[in-house]
């Protein structure tokens, strides 16, 4: 999910703004999560309900850093 009212498909690359290199991706219907090389866990799409863990319920069409989650 990248946050837009209209679904889309894309098959090519987006750069994240802190130029995290993406190691794997879960992607869903309404959101996506992605894990970095460092072991952050980044987030975008609808967050409705705060499902994007950035303590907010809004939608983001970016990757942004879920703070305070580090996966080891």
């Amino acid at each position: 999910g990248a946050g837009a009212d209209e679904e889309e498909i894309r098959d090519t690359p987006v750069k994240i703004p802190c130029g995290a290199a993406i190691s794997q991706v879960a992607a869903g219907d309404s959101h996506s999560l992605l894990l970095s090389a460092d072991n952050e866990v980044y987030s975008c799409g609808q967050g409705w309900s705060g499902q994007l863990g950035h303590g907010e319920t809004e939608d983001c069409g970016a990757p942004k850093k879920v703070e305070g989650v580090f996966m080891n």
